[in-house]
């Protein structure tokens, strides 16, 4: 894929490819507020499909609340998972033949790095990457005598999954609420006067 950072396939989400490696040989339409276009390096980036496809509107990254909501919460998800901190960091490079076996290598430090450095645009997109993490243990330990790792991956990727999403739900009654208090208290500072041209 090169040229402009657009993507006219809607089927994108069902793609078998979690990472796709793309050489950008022009510029990007990038998602900032200004649609300004960025001048990119032509070095190869690795980026997922859904990051190439790029609707009409264009969908902001998460907020900074969430990001430190999610971070926060695999804090607490570690604590709450026993043995769940060989998931913390990817597997040593030296670990023979886990990176040709594996294809998307997945770590709760690469998510976090990920998540630091806005490549999340919705929780849908974080959680996939999470799923990964039990995933990977599956496939990589299945037949070997780290086979107890497996129900680890599971129950740590069913603890994410559902601690963010109740952490997100709080998050966005907590901002709607503060929204909804916040305009009320404006409308009830304006003159009556006011009120009564509208």
């Amino acid at each position: 894929v090169t040229g402009v950072q657009t993507c006219a396939l809607p089927i994108y989400h069902l793609w078998p490819w979690k990472s796709l490696k793309v050489l950008w040989t022009s510029v990007v339409v990038a998602p900032y507020e200004d649609n300004e276009p960025r001048p990119v390096s032509i070095d190869a980036d690795f980026v997922c499909p859904w990051e190439l496809y790029q609707p009409e509107v264009v969908v902001p990254s998460l907020s900074t609340s969430q990001i430190d909501m999610a971070i926060e919460t695999f804090a607490s998800a570690l604590d709450a998972v026993d043995n769940s901190f060989v998931f913390e960091e990817p597997p040593e490079e030296t670990v023979k033949n886990y990176y040709m076996k594996i294809a998307y290598p997945i770590s709760l430090e690469t998510i976090e790095s990920k998540l630091k450095g806005g490549f999340y645009r919705s929780l849908t997109s974080l959680l996939g990457d999470v799923e990964f993490l039990a995933k990977n243990a599956q496939q990589w330990n299945e037949d070997r005598d780290s086979d107890w790792i497996i129900p680890i991956g599971q129950e740590l990727v069913q603890t994410l999954t559902s601690m963010l999403r109740d952490a997100f739900q709080r998050l966005e009654t907590s901002e709607t609420g503060a929204a909804t208090r916040a305009a009320s208290k404006k409308r009830k500072g304006r003159p009556r006067e006011q009120e009564e041209e509208e």
